[in-house]
């Protein structure tokens, strides 16, 4: 990964991973048929088992992005404080909603398992999974 693009990951997550306060949060839209991006979230919700083995070691920090549906609207927003009950995640919305307006930051989640669209781990400054975060680091400008 070139250096501008790494420093822009390391920056973007690290507003991520210290939380995100009102105001902070950038949205990055996709077309629901965008290729790389359901490409993304098909490889995260297969790679779940991963993630689960992880979470179970308990060593890292670890997230979970959730589909929020409102209506007609979907916001994909992060969870943290992931727990497992059954074939479900609950976490807590890390984000401030820009789209939907039934959560806010803060509010607990509950989701499938096989529903999610992106989990990550970030373990000793290294960031694992968070496979949509790479496809909108993909489509950055090189400047």
């Amino acid at each position: 990964m070139g250096g501008l693009r790494y420093l822009l990951l390391v920056v973007f997550l690290t507003g991520l991973l210290a939380g995100c306060s009102e105001g902070e949060d950038k949205v990055v839209y996709f077309a629901d048929d965008d290729p790389a991006m359901n490409k993304a979230i098909e490889t995260a919700r297969d790679t779940v088992p991963v993630f689960l083995k992880a979470l179970e070691e308990g060593t890292g920090e670890f997230f979970i992005k959730a589909p929020v549906l409102d209506a007609d609207t979907i916001e994909h927003m992060w969870l943290i404080d992931i727990q497992v009950s059954g074939s479900d995640f609950i976490g807590l919305i890390n984000n401030d909603p820009v789209d939907v307006t039934n959560v806010k930051l803060g509010d607990s989640y509950r989701l499938a398992q096989a529903g999610i669209s992106d989990w990550m781990i970030e373990r000793n400054g290294r960031i694992y999974g968070a496979n949509t975060l790479r496809v909108i680091l993909d489509g950055l400008p090189e400047d």
